[in-house]
């Protein structure tokens, strides 16, 4: 009875979790759990709870509800006139057809409602309701022209990884760290190479970096989540140029919707990008495109991975699980995970960040677990290799690890989200060792805020995105 109900907790809170996820109410979540040491889920669920309370006592609840009641068929019929597009009349439609039903019965029975406060609340979450599966089901494509797109592909079937026997050989790796010395130091300063003026859309700041990509001539593109755009920044500069994303001049509507991940094809001048919101992976030109094409959708695309054979891993944090999909196949391949939300060695919670070796192992930043697990080729379950003893900051814990890059040794470089720090776990070690943070949050040259993810150049300087910061931080190597 106890697991049952731990089970259908897991699932409340991760579905509460979705609600706010990759926003600037899930930063501020995340430092005042970083206070508090209460996880930013339940920090959550209470105050979702006090609005409950609130519209069903207090006495602006009546205020509230209508106000959304107005502003949302009002702000959606906006954008459906100015698409233009004649197919979107029917939908437009139904948003006055139901806000003037509410209207009725709101009249009908406005006596009775005076005291049934908890009519506020159902009319509250129908909304909420009404708004969420809209968005994912009418919502028009924030592209220009459907036409020109790739039709976005409906959900995949899922199977499970097999082990065929047949070790699969790749001989050049996708960008990733080359193999470094075990005595290997970087400087215990870093230097700010992309944002560091404060959360901001101008061109000389970002709001909440995620993703963190440096190619061979050590420019580096961020993901500017908040800012729903990929922005290029080249040595020395002191604001980057917007590559991806903004918003579309037509529809004025952003092309991007919380991206959080890209890869950058090899040989290619393709970005393969993540866009959380819309779930779906988009691969887009660097050079020429205005928009974007739609190769994978129906996943929660939290990051991503690629090998030489072009199959790209993604992060189904929903479903905690890592899929392999190669383009053009029926169905997606589960290599880790899948198995609902647990700490058992066949099971993820929160998976945030994966990485790929030469071998076929898939690596995952196990983040509610506070562990990183290595799944090979086909295996059914994974192994510990680094964390996996609770929440907390000594040399054998995480705090939330997210993103993680390997060497060609095994080395495992983590950044440690809730401990502001980047450790370096050797194969098989017991504990890892701090290598750039670790002095507290803070905004000083030894400081990390929410490091999220991690790069390294061809000369093994290290690159940290800072989402609390808005900064990434260049480590050099010593």
């Amino acid at each position: 009875m106890v697991d049952l109900v731990k089970v259908y907790l897991d699932k409340f809170k991760t579905s509460v979790s979705k609600l706010y996820a990759n926003g600037l109410f899930d930063l501020i979540l995340r430092l005042i759990e970083g206070k508090t040491g209460v996880p930013s889920v339940l920090i959550a669920i209470g105050l979702f709870s006090l609005l409950a309370v609130y519209l069903i006592v207090g006495w602006g609840n009546d205020f509230i509800c209508n106000l959304i009641t107005l502003i949302y068929p009002v702000y959606a019929s906006f954008l459906t006139i100015h698409s233009g597009d004649s197919s979107d009349q029917k939908k437009l439609l139904n948003y006055w057809v139901i806000y003037s039903l509410l209207g009725c019965f709101e009249y009908i029975f406005h006596g009775l409602c005076d005291f049934l406060r908890t009519y506020w609340l159902g009319k509250f979450c129908f909304f909420m309701w009404f708004i969420q599966s809209e968005s994912s089901s009418t919502e028009p494509n924030p592209e220009p022209d459907l036409s020109e797109l790739s039709q976005p592909k409906p959900s995949i079937p899922r199977k499970k990884a097999t082990s065929t026997g047949v070790k699969r050989t790749q001989t050049i790796l996708p960008q990733r760290s080359a193999e470094l010395s075990r005595d290997a130091k970087w400087a215990p300063n870093g230097v700010v190479v992309a944002g560091g003026h404060g959360n901001g859309s101008d061109l000389n700041q970002l709001y909440a970096p995620r993703g963190v990509f440096v190619d061979d001539d050590q420019n580096v593109y961020v993901i500017d989540l908040c800012n729903n755009r990929i922005v290029a920044w080249v040595p020395d500069a002191t604001e980057g140029l917007q590559v991806i994303g903004g918003v579309d001049e037509k529809t004025m509507l952003d092309k991007l919707s919380g991206p959080v991940d890209l890869i950058l094809e090899k040989d290619s001048d393709n970005f393969i990008v993540s866009d959380d919101m819309t779930k779906r992976v988009v691969r887009w030109r660097l050079e020429g495109d205005t928009s974007g094409e739609t190769i994978i959708s129906g996943f929660e695309c939290k990051c991503l991975a690629t090998d030489e054979n072009g199959s790209i891993y993604i992060v189904d944090r929903e479903n905690n699980e890592v899929i392999r999909y190669n383009i053009g196949d029926s169905e997606a391949t589960i290599v880790a995970g899948g198995n609902g939300a647990g700490d058992a060695l066949n099971q993820l919670n929160c998976p945030y960040s994966v990485f790929v070796d030469q071998d076929y192992s898939v690596y995952v930043s196990d983040e509610d677990n506070h562990r990183v697990m290595k799944w090979a080729d086909g295996a059914t379950e994974g192994v510990i290799v680094a964390g996996g003893q609770g929440n907390g900051d000594s040399l054998s814990q995480l705090s939330y690890p997210r993103g993680i890059v390997v060497d060609p040794s095994g080395t495992l470089y983590v950044a440690d989200f809730s401990n502001a720090r980047v450790m370096r776990w050797f194969k098989d070690a017991k504990q890892g060792e701090v290598i750039a943070g670790g002095n507290g949050e803070g905004e000083e040259p030894n400081q990390l805020t929410w490091p999220s993810s991690l790069a390294f150049d061809r000369h093994g300087n290290l690159y940290v995105s800072n989402s609390g910061s808005a900064r990434v931080v260049k480590f050099e190597i010593a």
